[in-house]
């Protein structure tokens, strides 16, 4: 499926700013299962833009607008297809509850033994049916 995204910020100071500075973390993350196509970030008034990728690899652009101004305004403009995926749980025959089991630690996978006792209740048949609380 292919997705149009626009995202637009307006900024109206009350009296002109006499500089702006700011990073923008609007484009779209290009991976397996979603390719990016096409992106746009125009800005108003008009500013250099210089990119980098930060730590959590999302692409981040940078403005300075190093000149009086009462209004700011940035638009990011996308075209994204997201691909078909298989869906991860379909090949599984567990319920919900073995599952979380399987992934629980070992120290978790103890204290599920023991009754547990909640609310002044001693929960004992359930434990034996593997509901967990």
């Amino acid at each position: 499926m292919i997705f149009n995204i626009v995202h637009t910020t307006a900024y109206e100071y009350s009296a002109p700013a006499i500089e702006s500075f700011t990073e923008l973390r609007v484009r779209p993350r290009q991976h397996h299962r979603q390719i990016v196509h096409r992106h746009v970030t125009e800005v108003t008034p008009r500013a250099a833009l210089e990119e980098f990728t930060d730590y959590y690899d999302n692409t981040v652009e940078c403005l300075s607008v190093p000149y009086r101004h009462k209004t700011l305004t940035v638009t990011s403009r996308s075209t994204v297809e997201t691909l078909p995926h298989k869906d991860v749980l379909s090949g599984l025959d567990l319920s919900v509850s073995e599952a979380v089991r399987m992934n629980w630690p070992p120290v978790l996978q103890m204290r599920m033994n023991r009754p547990v006792k909640k609310f002044g209740i001693l929960w004992e048949p359930l434990l034996k049916k593997k509901l967990y609380l």
